[in-house]
Parts: C-alpha cells; structure tokens; sequence
C-alpha cells in the first residue's frame, strides 16, 4: 500500500526515526520533515538515507524542486539550525 504523506517532526530525532523507517520509506510517495540542520555528522547521515529513497526535494513554501543529488550543497549553504522540505520518492 502506498502512503501518500508521511509527515516527521521529531525535533532533532530524524536520524533515529528514519533510520527505523527503512521499509515504510519504500511505500511513502512524499515526506514532508522538518530537519535539524544543528548537528553536521547527524546531517550528513539523514541525507544519505533520504537520498537512498527520494529523487527530488522541494523547500517547504518555495516553488522550486531539486534534484536529491543536490540537498547536501543546499543545506551546506544555510546557516540556520532547521529545514522544512518536502521530498518525493524515486520509486512512486
């Protein structure tokens, strides 16, 4: 089955809950997560599983997509301690 909208807001606790979502992440068609940005090992290690389920991301309330290739440069570029973006799934 497939979820259309997974929605995480988990303060800090992204790596922890994507980390058990491995098989739901398969079956999400968009995952809209608020992303903590404080911490760049955490960082690094959430944009490694996102990559491995999303093609494209959208910053929440802008109109322009990404390719997921480019989310580690896009937030290497920000100096603020959290992301609200909108990921869509490679496998929908």
């Amino acid at each position: 089955k497939i979820i259309d909208l997974l929605t995480i807001d988990v303060e800090g606790y992204e790596l922890e809950v994507l980390e058990g979502s491995v098989n739901t992440l398969k079956s999400v068609d968009a995952l809209c997560l608020e992303m903590s940005l404080k911490d760049k090992d955490r960082t690094e290690k959430v944009v490694s599983i996102l990559t491995k389920y999303f093609d494209q991301f959208q910053v929440f309330n802008m109109d322009s997509y990404y390719g997921i290739d480019n989310l580690k440069d896009y937030i290497g570029k920000l100096n603020l301690d959290q992301i609200d973006l909108i990921l869509f799934n490679k496998f929908r």
